[in-house]
């Protein structure tokens, strides 16, 4: 969408297929000028072919894109793409502001003024520790190892 081409072309499907494996695409700005750097390097991170190198969820993808449109929609003009395959309608990409979401009272809310820069990747250490969801951990540990001993002793007074 971005190069008005696909990442991969051949004749045939296995030829294909090896190319999809194997062969790291032609990095999108070769293509199209027009494509910010860091918009480059979040499609290439898409199109990696290691699944370690690639974002971990569809959530972590998407926020990576809320905060770079945010973030150039001032800095950059609009993406233009490539003649051989737009038409009229699509002849240029401005970026927007993000949607405004509503989500229901109980769904965890990220702060307004929290912003992500598109070059750092997810620390999952940097996150605060998650206290409900050890003690429900912690719970459950408990009633499961907690009933055990009082499985047995049911069984043998039973059964004895």
């Amino acid at each position: 969408m971005l190069t008005g081409r696909l990442p991969f072309e051949a004749s045939e499907a296995t030829e294909l297929a090896r190319m999809h494996r194997m062969e790291t695409p032609i990095p999108p700005r070769r293509l199209n000028p027009a494509i910010p750097e860091a918009l480059e390097e979040i499609t290439l991170k898409v199109l990696s072919k290691e699944p370690a190198a690639r974002y971990r969820t569809a959530d972590q993808l998407g926020r990576v894109l809320l905060s770079f449109g945010n973030l150039n929609q001032e800095k950059t003009g609009p993406i233009i793409l490539p003649k051989a395959k737009r038409s009229a309608a699509q002849s240029v990409i401005t970026p927007t502001p993000a949607p405004v979401v509503t989500q229901a009272p109980h769904a965890h809310v990220q702060p307004a003024e929290e912003v992500w820069d598109v070059s750092d990747e997810i620390d999952e250490e940097s996150k605060p520790i998650d206290w409900v969801t050890w003690l429900l951990g912690l719970l459950a540990f408990t009633a499961v190892f907690g009933l055990i001993p009082f499985w047995l002793y049911i069984y043998f007074l039973i059964n004895p």
